[in-house]
Parts: C-alpha cells; structure tokens; sequence
C-alpha cells in the first residue's frame, strides 16, 4: 500500500490510531475491539434509532466491530509501527491521526461519564465527546497523546469529526456544553450563574 501511495505521488500519510475509541494499535491505554464487543455502550444505544438498537442487539456478544479483523492483525503486526516504517522506507510523510471527539467506544469514558459532555439539566451526557473542561478527561487523553507519540511520528493530526453527531438529539442546539467545570468558569468570568 504505502510503495503504491509513493509511486502514486503520495508524500504525506495520516495514519488513524483509533476509529470510535477502539484502538487500531496494541495501546495499553485505549480499548481494544474484544473489550468493545461486549462493553456496556448503554449511553450510544439509547440514542440510535430503533431500528440500530435492534442491529445492535442482534451483534451484542456474537462478534466484536469490524468481524474480529482488527483483533486479528494486531496479533499479527503493530499497524503504526508497520506504516511508520514503510513511510520512512519510502520518502512518506508519516503523521498519526487521533480523533478528539468521536469516542463513543472509549473505554475510559464509558467508565467515567462525569468526563463527557454534559447538557444544561446538568446529567444528560453526549455519548463519546468529552468534555475538555474536565481535568481528568484532559490527563487521559494526554496519556494516549504521549504513548502515540512515543511511535516517533512526523506529527499528530487531531481530528474533530465526530460520528457521534449521527445519533438521536431530541435536544436543542445549545442543550449541550455544560457541567460543573465550565459553569464555575462562567459564573468566575461573568459573576453570574447558567440557567437552565
């Protein structure tokens, strides 16, 4: 692939890390597709539509994302280690793409869902953004920054898109980015408090 992307006159590649909060890399940090197969995603599936829960129970314990492909490869090869150095061997660019905001499968934030985003009636939480007001969500995501990092890329590509933002929001616009962070910077910056 990367020999191919070189004779095609690719010269930089964005690798993505981790697609959902489901790491595509041996990380000691970051949840892996055997735990996302089973892990209590309870918070995402109350806001599919019917029709994806009753997909999604369906595949519930009978096999992991992707149809156990990414488990199998990882027991095989390290894939940023693997295109790192296919890159470096070919003249490529080589950056790690890492998604800040679609983490809907994230292990760390499905056992702390005090870190994600939370809306103005102040316990409706936005399944797999995090809230980057947060210190502890702040320090996880650090962590995984600083264990990617340790691949040596040319770069990091921190990417805001987020898939998320597909699942049901009966809610307004303005309902979500709130929580007792931010709401205590407000009230400092402004002398006043967020009503709901």
């Amino acid at each position: 692939l990367v020999a191919e992307c070189k004779r095609t006159g690719v010269d930089t590649m964005y690798w993505r890390a981790i697609g959902l909060g489901t790491a595509g890399y041996p990380s000691k940090l970051v949840g892996n597709a055997i735990w996302a197969k089973d892990a209590d995603l309870s918070l995402s599936v109350n806001r599919m539509t019917k029709a994806e829960q009753k997909e999604h129970a369906k595949r519930k314990g009978d096999d992991e994302p992707w149809g156990g492909l990414l488990t199998r490869t990882l027991e095989e090869m390290d894939p940023i280690a693997t295109a790192q150095e296919a890159c470096r061997r070919h003249g490529i660019e080589f950056y790690i793409w890492l998604d800040i905001i679609d983490e809907r499968r994230n292990k760390f934030l499905n056992a702390h869902p005090e870190c994600l985003v939370v809306g103005r009636d102040g316990k409706t939480v936005w399944p797999g953004l995090r809230n980057y007001a947060n210190k502890a969500a702040v320090n996880n995501q650090l962590k995984v920054v600083d264990e990617l990092l340790a691949y040596k890329p040319d770069g990091l590509y921190l990417s805001s898109s987020c898939h998320t933002r597909h699942l049901n929001f009966p809610e307004p616009d303005d309902f979500f980015g709130y929580g007792p962070e931010i709401e205590a910077e407000y009230k400092r910056a402004t002398g006043r408090t967020v009503k709901a």
